[in-house]
C-alpha cells in the first residue's frame, strides 16, 4: 500500500493542477477528502523518513570518522605513554613524588634496593618518618627552597638502604596543580656515593700531602732566610737564596691554601662563632694588606663602621676579607684604589663590600670563580696565586650561616660581597670614610 500511495504521490507532485492529467481526473473521480488527506500524510511522512535516513547516514559517518580519529589518537597517546615508561624506566635515578611535608605520594625506582623502605610501606609516609632526623632536614630544607624558587639543586644526605650505607643528591622541580590545589614536588635521587667517596679520598691525599710537605717546606725557607741575612755571602748567592724564599712562600701559601680547603671539604673545620666588631676586624685587614698596595700603587679606603658587628668566626671571616682585598690590589692597575665598605642588606643582615678599579672579570668566566684551582685565565699572566681562594671563601661563608657574590665589568673593575647576620642593635651606623691607605 505505501509504494502505491508513493506512485500516486509522485503523479499528484508532479502536475496535479493540469487540465486533463491523470492525477486531475484520478482526483474528479475521487474527491474524498479522507483519500486527499491520507496522501498528504504520506506525501510528508516519505519526505520525513528521507530526510532522517539522509541525516542518519551523514551522522553515521561523521561518527564513525570520529571513532577513527579517537581510535588514532588513543593508538598515539599509548605509544607515547608506553615510551614515557619506558624512559623512567631507564633513568637509573630514583622519582619521587613529595607535598610541601616530606609525604611520598608516588614513586619510580629502577633500583628498590636503594629504597630506605620496600614501596608498599613508603607511600603515605612522610621522610621524617622513614628517614634519620639529619637527612629528613636536608629534604624539607630543599622542598621548602623549591618551593620558593622554583627548583632546588645540590642537596645531599645519607641514607642506610638493603645496599649499604649511599649518598644521594637531588634534584626538586614544583609540580603545579590546578584548581587551587596544593602544589606537588617532583624529586630526581641521583646516588652519588662513589663521587663522594672519590672526593673523600682526594680531600684526605690533599691533607696528607700537606701536612707532609710543611716540614720539609719550613726547613727551606729558615735556611734561605739564613742565607739572605749572611752579609759574608756575596750578592748573586744572596739573590739565589732570595728568590729561592720567595718561591718557598709562594709554595708554602699553596700549601696552606690546600689544607684550608681540605678541612673545609672534609667537615673537620671548627668555627668558633661570636660578635665580631667590624671597626677593629678593617683595620686589621687593610693594616696588613698595606705593604703589598704600596708596592703595587694602590690606594686601600675603608669606611669607619662605628658599632657595626655581625655574628661570625673572627679567624675566618679576616681570612675571607684577607682573600678578597689581596685579590683586588694584586689585579688592580697603578694608580687604582680598593674601597672596604659595609652596608645594611635586608633586616637582619650586613653587607660587607670590596670594590676594586682593576682589570675585571669576563662575564663568561663568573660562573667558574669558585671552581677549585681554576684562576679564570690569570695563570698565565705575570701574577703569582692558586685559584684556591674564592673557593675557600665561599666554603666559609656557608658555614658561617652567609653568603658571597660578585659581579665585575672588564676593563673597569669588579665588586665582590660578603653577607652576614647583624647583630641586633647594629644599624644603623655612620659609613664615614676612614681615608686614604697605602699610597
Amino acid at each position: 500500500m505505501t509504494s502505491g500511495l508513493m506512485s500516486w504521490t509522485t503523479i499528484v507532485l508532479a502536475a496535479p493542477d493540469q487540465p486533463g492529467h491523470p492525477a486531475a481526473a484520478f482526483l474528479e473521480r475521487h474527491a474524498d477528502p479522507g483519500l486527499l488527506g491520507a496522501l498528504l500524510l504520506a506525501l510528508g511522512l516519505g519526505l520525513w523518513n528521507l530526510i532522517l535516513r539522509r541525516r542518519l547516514r551523514e551522522q553515521t559517518r561523521a561518527l564513525s570518522r570520529s571513532l577513527d580519529a579517537l581510535g588514532d589518537a588513543n593508538e598515539r597517546a599509548e605509544q607515547t605513554i608506553a615510551q614515557l615508561n619506558a624512559t623512567l624506566q631507564a633513568v637509573p635515578d630514583l622519582l619521587f613524588e613529595l607535598d610541601i611535608d616530606g609525604r611520598y605520594l608516588d614513586y619510580r625506582a629502577a633500583r628498590t634496593d636503594l629504597l630506605v623502605l620496600p614501596p608498599d610501606q613508603l607511600l603515605g609516609r612522610t621522610v621524617s618518618e622513614v628517614m634519620p632526623p639529619e637527612s629528613a632536614n636536608t629534604v624539607l630544607a630543599a622542598l621548602k627552597e623549591a618551593a620558593h624558587k622554583g627548583t632546588a639543586n645540590g642537596a645531599q644526605l645519607q641514607l642506610d638502604v638493603p645496599q649499604g650505607a649511599c649518598w644521594f643528591e637531588l634534584s626538586i622541580a614544583v609540580k603545579r596543580s590546578p584548581c587551587g590545589q596544593a602544589d606537588r614536588f617532583i624529586v630526581l635521587s641521583r646516588d652519588v656515593t662513589e663521587r663522594v667517596q672519590a672526593s673523600r679520598a682526594k680531600t684526605d691525599f690533599l691533607s696528607r700531602m700537606s701536612h707532609e710537605l710543611r716540614t720539609p717546606m719550613n726547613a727551606i725557607l729558615g735556611f734561605s732566610q739564613l742565607l739572605e741575612r749572611d752579609t759574608a755571602l756575596q750578592a748573586r748567592p744572596r739573590g739565589f737564596a732570595t728568590e729561592i724564599l720567595r718561591a718557598g712562600k709562594h709554595l708554602l701559601n699553596l700549601i696552606n691554601d690546600v689544607l684550608d680547603l681540605t678541612q673545609v671539604e672534609s667537615g673537620r673545620l671548627t668555627l668558633s662563632m661570636e660578635p665580631v666588631q667590624l671597626t677593629d676586624l678593617a683595620h686589621d685587614v687593610m693594616t696588613l694588606m698595606q705593604a703589598m698596595a704600596q708596592q703595587r700603587d694602590v690606594t686601600l679606603r675603608w669606611d669607619a663602621f662605628s658599632g657595626v658587628a655581625v655574628r661570625a668566626d673572627r679567624l675566618r671571616l679576616k681570612q675571607v676579607l684577607l682573600n678578597l682585598v689581596s685579590n683586588a690590589v694584586k689585579y688592580n692597575r697603578p694608580g687604582g684604589s680598593v674601597h672596604l665598605q659595609a652596608t645594611p642588606h635586608g633586616e637582619h643582615m650586613i653587607r660587607i663590600t670590596v670594590r676594586d678599579t682593576g682589570t675585571g672579570i669576563a662575564c663568561e668566566r663568573m660562573a667558574q670563580m669558585y671552581q677549585p684551582f681554576n684562576r679564570l685565565g690569570a695563570e698565565f699572566g705575570p701574577i703569582e696565586g692558586t685559584g684556591i681562594g674564592l673557593s675557600t671563601c665561599q666554603r666559609l661563608m656557608d658555614l658561617m650561616g652567609g653568603s658571597i657574590g660578585a659581579r665585575s665589568t672588564p676593563g673597569e673593575g669588579s665588586e665582590f660581597w660578603i653577607d652576614l647576620p647583624a647583630l641586633e642593635g647594629a644599624l644603623p651606623w655612620s659609613g664615614d670614610s676612614e681615608g686614604p691607605l697605602g699610597r
